[in-house]
């Protein structure tokens, strides 16, 4: 697929990303200031849209793969990097996994709006991977939400978060963890 075409597409996922985790005005998130610990072990390939994201070779965040050539990651993850190390496939944070793929990437787009300085508003970001990401049982585009479901606030349902977090006594873990909330 061509560039140019992906670029609508990449701009209103950043809009609808974006304006979806401000909270409603007078509002607080419950999860303001708090953070996400204690979340179970994952097995190799249950979340295969799940890509580790280093800047400049730091251990930086977790992105989504959402296209073939694009990873949806923090803009704060983006910023003062010149390049970024893409990980997919794998569970393990520095243990080398059989189904990981990686790529280095030099392109990325913040939200435009995106203040490094400021609060954590327009935090979205894209990274431009330089070859396509090789689809697999182990590595596969994250599940969107459809256009229909634009406007469903998602409200009551369950949702599951991801990532290389901290354990339950705030230490960093280098298997990739999950939590139901």
């Amino acid at each position: 697929m061509a560039v140019r075409s992906l670029r609508p597409l990449l701009a209103a996922l950043l809009v609808v990303m974006a304006t979806a985790g401000v909270p409603k005005q007078g509002r607080r998130s419950p999860l303001d200031g708090a953070r996400i610990v204690n979340g179970a072990p994952a097995f190799l390939g249950q979340l295969p849209h799940q890509a580790l994201v280093l800047g400049d070779g730091v251990v930086l965040c977790g992105g989504s793969l959402v296209s073939e050539h694009s990873v949806l990651t923090a803009a704060h993850c983006t910023v003062n990097f010149k390049k970024y190390h893409i990980r997919l496939g794998a569970i393990h944070m520095m243990e080398h996994d059989d189904t990981m793929w990686t790529t280095e990437a030099i392109w990325a787009r913040a939200h435009p709006e995106f203040n490094a300085f400021g609060k954590s508003v327009n935090d979205v970001a894209v990274i431009f991977l330089p070859e396509d990401a090789p689809l697999s049982s182990y590595i596969s585009l994250v599940e969107l939400p459809s256009f229909s479901d634009l406007h469903n606030t998602f409200e009551g349902q369950r949702a599951l978060v991801s990532g290389w977090g901290l354990d339950a006594d705030c230490k960093s873990t280098d298997k990739f963890t999950l939590l139901h909330l």
